[in-house]
């Protein structure tokens, strides 16, 4: 069943429960009134089968509530959902940072959320089960993460998504339950972390453009268990590490292991069969003359029993842990990206007092810079091509057109309506 408005003007709905399968809701305005009334779009039965698409959902505490576990087969697109979050006063942050999500998918299984434009929300999108594609959303201004997949199975996919004004990490790994998960061409600037690593099983990273106000990766040992290429990673501060893999305190390791998998032996720290790691940039902002807070890489040394760090990939990969990164590349952010502009104090923004905005971001290759064609071609992935010898680093290939993120209109869609299609399935 299908349901639009007639004519030309609004519908205005307070919010929609769904007692129903098989519905079909497009282009309808839901705006809480109510304090009461929390959710927006809530699924009442589990049901399967709904497209919730071009609404308008905002105010609420979660955009859209789908049925725990059971619920099926939803397609959430091209809708924009504002939620109830102030990072100008600090309501919905502290101690309630991490609830209220934009898209909640309660650990079901077998949705699409695509082409969304989701602001003051908690989390982006939360808790797909498995089997689902997130894609083409543009999330900012967040009090916890930009997408949160905890507890998620295999062949969740998140892809061509622009993220940025996470409070929390861009993306969230607390637990990974299950593999594969895929995170493919997004752009994330994150105000503090970029992966919240807690339990990881193996995942898939290709071809992403990762710039972090503070610290990128801790618990970074945990990235030896992924597939990793053509990715750029860059830190706007010194005063933290882009990747850091520190060893516990003997006396707090049995509580450590209670929330992450933190490694069993010493070989933890050490590549193994798992590790795939290759042809990615790394590089960060340099501190003044004399200072050290913080380097690119920190990496417990299980030679030398100590903790240890390197300033460029080069000393990491060949001197530290042969066959990792053994292309990886060091970048400098000026002779890099375009129109770079980004603030250096980026992690400092505070809600309720101090709030750092940025407008959205594009980040794309300057001309000559070092990341144009230092990756590898992969199959599928780049199976539309490339403009130069080999793919470019990063989310956007120089002299391909941009993706579209966010809700699209008419133009938008018949413009950018079959970018992520395969050339030989058009």
């Amino acid at each position: 069943m299908h349901w639009i408005p007639a004519g030309d003007g609004p519908v205005d709905l307070h919010h929609l429960n769904i007692y129903a399968n098989h519905l079909w809701l497009e282009g309808f305005r839901i705006t809480r009134i109510v304090e009461a009334a929390r959710n927006g779009v809530r699924d009442r039965i589990n049901a399967t089968d709904i497209v919730l698409r071009r609404n308008r959902i905002q105010g609420f505490h979660y955009g859209v509530l789908v049925g725990r576990y059971k619920a099926t087969r939803w397609v959430i697109t091209d809708n924009v959902i504002i939620g109830d979050k102030d990072r100008r006063t600090g309501k919905g942050y502290g101690a309630e940072h991490s609830v209220g999500e934009g898209v909640e998918l309660n650990h079901s299984s077998h949705h699409v959320v695509c082409y969304n434009t989701i602001s003051k929300t908690a989390d982006g999108v939360s808790y797909p089960g498995r089997n689902c594609d997130i894609f083409g959303n543009d999330i900012f201004e967040v009090s916890d993460d930009g997408l949160e997949p905890d507890s998620g199975y295999g062949n969740v996919r998140m892809w061509g998504n622009r993220i940025q004004e996470t409070h929390k990490a861009g993306i969230s790994f607390q637990p990974m339950l299950g593999s594969p998960w895929y995170i493919i061409r997004n752009q994330i600037v994150s105000d503090t972390t970029m992966f919240k690593m807690r339990v990881c099983d193996r995942f898939v990273m290709i071809n992403n453009s990762f710039i972090v106000g503070k610290a990128g990766v801790g618990a970074a040992y945990l990235l030896l268990n992924c597939v990793s290429r053509n990715n750029i990673w860059y830190n706007l501060t010194h005063s933290d590490y882009l990747w850091i893999a520190h060893v516990a305190d003997p006396k707090q390791v049995d509580a450590i292991r209670r929330y992450t998998n933190y490694p069993l032996s010493e070989s933890g720290f050490l590549p193994s069969w798992a590790t795939d790691l290759d042809y990615d940039a790394f590089g960060k902002k340099k501190p003044p003359p004399g200072v050290f807070i913080g380097d690119v890489f920190g990496w417990y040394d299980t030679r030398a029993k100590r903790q240890t760090h390197f300033s460029d990939v080069r000393s990491f990969a060949k001197g530290f842990l042969p066959g990792v990164e053994s292309h990886g590349i060091d970048i400098e952010a000026n002779s890099t990206f375009e129109n770079w502009s980004l603030p250096t104090d980026l992690w400092r923004s505070q809600p309720g007092g101090k709030v750092i905005d940025i407008p959205p971001q594009l980040i794309t290759l300057k001309a000559g810079a070092t990341s144009i064609d230092a990756g590898v071609a992969l199959p599928n992935i780049h199976d539309n091509g490339y403009t130069g010898k080999a793919p470019d680093l990063g989310v956007h290939e120089r002299g391909q057109p941009i993706p579209h993120y966010g809700a699209r209109d008419d133009k938008a869609l018949k413009t950018h309506g079959g970018y992520w299609v395969l050339k030989s399935e058009r």
